[in-house]
């Protein structure tokens, strides 16, 4: 007996078309995705992560034209726009903001399925991070700590970060700013340092550091400071870097007295 437990990894949208030919040159040539297969009056397509296939029409059980809806969720959506539309594809619609925190604009296959494409509503107060570099982007978390100020903190952690510390291991957004917000308000006028920094390694989207980090401040009206040995993952999206791993901890023995 097999205890596997069956995990899904991914799931296709099925789309029913007129002419496959004709939608895979559509979705290609005009929306940017490519082939990943053909199999008679069957294909499949595929942007990053994201899978349609593609159905002919020739089976009366089938959809009928242009009665699929697809929501595809995107990094921007004003110059992608701006790109389809001056290349003749159907729209309803300019971007919009919506109150359910998206800005979004629905667009139409030849057949007359519904995509919509959307991204996060923008923050205008969210804080200005330099976040160039992974240098940069290090420095600039270094400045916030030391502020407190969870909000541009937040701006430079990746959605799946993995922050490790002594007491405990945090996954997510969510639990690290519980995390950060429960020291923000145990530790006042708190200054935070990075000393020694040492990137270990560094590619064009990838990058990892190990540094020595030390921070003085009130707690409980008393003078306290400690400091450890931390070292950190970023990784390059959308031409931002952000943290994805931080590990906090102890000096080593060997270099506890230094």
């Amino acid at each position: 007996m097999n205890d596997e437990q069956m995990n899904i990894n991914c799931a296709a949208t099925v789309l029913t078309v007129k002419d496959v030919d004709t939608s895979i040159r559509f979705y290609t040539d005009i929306l940017g995705f490519e082939e990943d297969f053909r199999f008679g009056e069957y294909a499949g397509i595929k942007c990053g992560s994201v899978q349609i296939h593609l159905s002919q029409y020739d089976n009366p059980n089938m959809k009928a034209l242009g009665e699929s809806n697809l929501y595809l969720f995107c990094n921007e959506v004003d110059d992608f726009y701006r790109e389809i539309t001056s290349k003749g594809v159907r729209v309803k619609g300019e971007p919009k903001d919506y109150p359910y925190g998206m800005r979004d604009f629905i667009a139409y296959d030849p057949d007359g399925n519904q995509l919509a494409f959307g991204a996060p509503v923008k923050d205008e107060n969210a804080p200005a991070i330099n976040s160039d570099s992974p240098e940069a982007l290090l420095r600039e978390y270094e400045s916030q700590l030391t502020l407190q100020d969870w909000k541009a903190v937040e701006c430079m952690i990746h959605d799946q970060a993995v922050f490790i510390f002594t007491e405990r291991t945090y996954r997510g957004k969510k639990a690290i700013a519980q995390a950060f917000q429960k020291t923000f308000s145990l530790i006042q006028d708190e200054t935070y340092s990075i000393e020694n920094l040492n990137w270990l390694a560094k590619t064009d989207s990838m990058a990892c550091c190990e540094y020595i980090y030390k921070w003085t401040g009130l707690i409980d009206g008393q003078k306290a400071s400690g400091e450890g040995r931390g070292s950190s993952v970023l990784v390059r999206e959308d031409d931002k870097w952000l943290i994805i791993e931080e590990h906090l901890g102890p000096k080593g023995r060997n270099e506890a007295n230094e």
